[in-house]
């Protein structure tokens, strides 16, 4: 296992996601984000919504909060999901969950575990 620094805690919060790209094992390359949560948790999902593998963030900006911060959102057609587990608790995938990456935080800093078979790099916004 293999820890790649992805983000600094210090980017998060609100409705802030840092974005980044992970390598999964059989070698395809998916956006994905981290966030941090208001009781200070960080979680890391894929960036792809349960209903249509579409980005959640189709636009590339980050912007995958629901206007009132609550939930994450498909920007497709409107799929939402609890930032806390990624359940999609609105729209026609509901009850499936977002696909979530494991994180560490040391040191301000967020790390993604991974086998060494991926890989991850921040994307600049």
């Amino acid at each position: 296992m293999t820890l790649r620094a992805v983000a600094r805690v210090d980017e998060l919060g609100g409705t802030r996601v840092k974005l980044f790209r992970v390598t999964l094992p059989d070698g395809a390359s998916e956006r994905a984000f981290v966030l941090k949560r208001a009781d200070g948790s960080v979680r890391a999902y894929r960036d792809v919504c349960r209903h249509l593998s579409f980005p959640l963030d189709w636009r590339g900006d980050g912007q995958v909060f629901t206007p009132d911060g609550e939930h994450l959102i498909c920007g497709l057609h409107g799929a939402q999901y609890d930032p806390a587990d990624g359940r999609c608790v609105s729209g026609p995938c509901e009850g499936l969950f977002l696909h979530a990456l494991p994180v560490e935080v040391a040191d301000g800093v967020v790390y993604l575990v991974e086998a060494d078979t991926t890989a991850a790099e921040p994307l600049d916004r």
